[in-house]
């Protein structure tokens, strides 16, 4: 039986015919019998008299079954959830503009046939609307670091960012720049988001865009990121990790950074622990009210409290004495200042007076 004649079988199957006259005009009395079983047999037995009817017509094969028309309700049944203009149906609501079918109970935007219901809502401060992209709906307006973000890239959703011509990124990996836009590879570390530098590194422990992705290993004195690696800094024998003058950490020589580094009777001087006189002035024992204690690099060093040639201290009170700058002076603050004599004329000591001695 050839491709034609089994379609022809199968139809006249489908329509109920008589099977046994439809196998006997297509293959002839012996098919028929061994389709009918023990009943054909029985038919062929029979005697064939002249009084059976002929037939006059001529053989036709059975007429192919028509496909049964599908009427789509347009008015939902007590059981429907669609809301005009959409009809209920075996695969949710449908569209009868663009006969799409949306599998959401009640669409409020419009049916793409891959994504179903794709809320295209004109609220612009709504970040779950989505944007119509060929047969699906796309969600550009999310976070763009949301996993669930994506674009609309020559007709076609994207998972993740468009770049370039027309590739797609995941969002994971793209490196959007001020002036390109990157997607990094699997491993790749993307640096300098935003700027005019951005670039994909490679990955891994330890990877690093700045000092800022970096952690201090314990021990170390401060850590640094260098080509893209996270770079611990251990103070060598003989450096100690102090902090400088704008207070960040550096190995500095010596064992000390300040006093409180060092024993009893010690002092930081230069980077080392030096046993020292003092720490403070009040650690000078030999100041008193006339004399004046400092604590230099670890030494005391006096003064008198009333200083100057011609001043006096008395129990701390400062007072001048101008017999201590002779008959030929006077004491102004502690200073003596020399009597002015006339020109030519010079102060004779013993006795104060200007005389005009050569």
């Amino acid at each position: 039986m050839d491709q034609h004649a089994f379609d022809r079988f199968t139809r006249a199957v489908a329509t109920g015919q008589d099977r046994r006259a439809f196998l006997g005009r297509l293959f002839g009395v012996g098919a028929a019998a061994a389709l009918g079983g023990a009943t054909v047999e029985g038919t062929l037995a029979a005697p064939i008299t002249g009084s059976a009817p002929k037939s006059t017509g001529a053989l036709h094969e059975p007429t192919e079954p028509k496909e049964p028309q599908v009427v789509l309700q347009t008015q939902p049944d007590q059981d429907a959830i669609c809301l005009e203009p959409l009809i209920d149906a075996d695969c949710g609501c449908l569209d009868p503009v663009t006969q799409t079918c949306c599998q959401d109970a009640v669409c409020t935007g419009t049916c793409t046939s891959k994504d179903g219901c794709c809320n295209d809502s004109t609220d612009l401060t709504d970040t779950s609307r989505g944007d119509v992209c060929g047969d699906h709906c796309c969600h550009p307006y999310l976070s763009p670091t949301n996993a669930n973000y994506s674009e609309c890239c020559e007709s076609e959703c994207c998972a993740g960012h468009c770049y370039g011509e027309n590739l797609c990124c995941p969002v994971a990996s793209f490196c959007p720049g001020a002036v390109t836009e990157l997607c990094c590879g699997a491993g790749e570390l993307c640096c300098g988001v935003g700027t005019a530098n951005n670039a994909c590194i490679p990955g891994g422990a330890g990877a690093c865009c700045s000092v800022d992705d970096c952690s201090l290993d314990a021990g170390a004195c401060y850590v640094g990121c260098e080509v893209g690696v996270c770079r611990q800094h251990y103070c060598n024998d003989g450096a100690v990790c102090c902090a400088d003058a704008s207070g960040a950490p550096v190995c500095t020589a010596g064992d000390c950074c300040n006093d409180a580094n060092c024993g009893t009777g010690e002092a930081c001087l230069g980077g080392y622990c030096t046993a020292v006189e003092c720490f403070v002035a009040a650690d000078c024992l030999d100041a008193d009210a006339c004399t004046l204690a400092a604590c230099t690099a670890g030494v005391c060093s006096y003064s008198a409290a009333c200083a100057g040639e011609c001043a006096t201290c008395l129990e701390g009170v400062c007072s001048t004495d101008d017999t201590l700058c002779g008959l030929c002076g006077t004491c102004d603050a502690g200073t003596c200042i020399s009597v002015e004599c006339p020109e030519g004329y010079s102060c004779y000591p013993e006795t104060g007076e200007c005389l005009g001695i050569a």
